[in-house]
């Protein structure tokens, strides 16, 4: 079931975010966005666990995911391109990024109608990262 993020469900999203990356909550400050207008956080819930979100900003109907997570054993079921839809309702456009390595993400974004629109080289950790673009309207 998808929800939006409320105050209630911070703690199992940052838990969630720490399985992706051990400084997940160092650099998100999820409080802080749940106040802010122009952040859309939603999350993926099954049998009561939280098992994926999205966190994008949304401004002026153009979207930008910044981090969109599904714990490994809930892959595959079509919540990353429920969440990615969850987004989609209220943007003209939409923006991301993707490591060039991460075939997992790269063929979820494909696969919901994203294009790669450009590359910058070594963004993550030397690595390239592809610019993605889905428009809407």
């Amino acid at each position: 079931m998808l929800k939006k993020v409320t105050k209630n469900e911070i703690k199992a999203i940052y838990e969630l975010g720490t399985k992706y990356d051990s400084k997940f909550r160092n650099k998100y400050n999820l409080v802080a966005y749940l106040d802010s207008e122009i952040y859309v956080m939603n999350y993926i819930q099954e049998d009561k666990n939280i098992v994926g979100f999205i966190i994008c900003t949304l401004i002026k109907k153009k979207a930008e995911v910044l981090l969109i997570y599904v714990d490994d054993r809930y892959r595959g079921r079509g919540y990353g391109k429920e969440l990615l839809k969850s987004v989609e309702k209220g943007a003209d456009e939409i923006l991301l990024e993707v490591s060039k390595d991460n075939n997992i993400a790269y063929n979820l974004y494909k696969g919901a109608g994203y294009e790669a629109i450009s590359i910058r080289p070594k963004y993550y950790n030397g690595v390239d990262a592809l610019v993605m673009k889905k428009v809407l309207k």
